[in-house]
């Protein structure tokens, strides 16, 4: 059987319109959907009633540490935006937070996380937000991929530094896709940098 964590955990929804970015000057600025664009909740697509499908056998004993079914706002949309060359900010379920990049030497660098809430939370929500940021940040359970991947990464362009890296995806085509899945934004990022750097 076909497990789908983003279905199974709820997290993503088939039937949600494709997010829309905007880049310029290494800067990006994304809005990814919450809500699918029919205002009938008893409507569901086809594909996410498949989706649904793939998740009959799982359960999780902890939704609130997955789920979102409290919204800082309630107009369907998430907004992040990454500010070149080392700032992002992107809400992650109930968890705003900011993360900054800052090199040390050639190889070598530290990733800041702050991690946001607002004044008027109530106990609740202050509580779920912490909860929820162990999902993020250097030790979150979603991010060490991401971290593994760049360690893994980093001795294979340091081994030839002269060799050339290819991105395949979206490659000679349109770098925006209708799907969550894009590389808008880090394409964004490397095509004004080599501007910038003349290369």
């Amino acid at each position: 059987m076909v497990f789908n964590p983003f279905a199974s955990f709820e997290s993503r929804c088939a039937d949600l319109p494709p997010p829309r970015n905007a880049s310029w000057d290494g800067h990006t600025h994304g809005i990814n959907f919450t809500l699918p664009e029919n205002d009938d909740a008893t409507v569901t697509s086809e594909a996410s009633a498949q989706m649904v499908k793939l998740r009959e056998d799982y359960n999780l004993n902890d939704w609130e540490t997955v789920g979102t079914d409290r919204f800082d706002y309630d107009d369907g949309k998430n907004i992040g935006f990454q500010l070149f060359p080392s700032l992002m900010y992107q809400p992650h379920l109930n968890v705003p937070s900011f993360r900054q990049i800052v090199p040390r030497k050639a190889g070598e660098h530290e990733v800041h996380w702050t991690f946001v809430g607002f004044e008027d939370d109530d106990e609740e929500m202050t509580r779920r937000r912490m909860k929820q940021a162990n999902l993020f940040g250097p030790a979150g359970f979603v991010t060490a991929e991401d971290g593994e991947v760049i360690v893994r990464s980093q001795p294979v362009v340091e081994a030839d530094p002269s060799s050339v890296q290819i991105l395949e995806m979206g490659l000679g085509g349109d770098p925006e896709a209708p799907t969550l899945i894009t590389e808008a934004a880090i394409r964004s990022f490397y095509e004004h940098y080599r501007k910038i750097m003349d290369f």
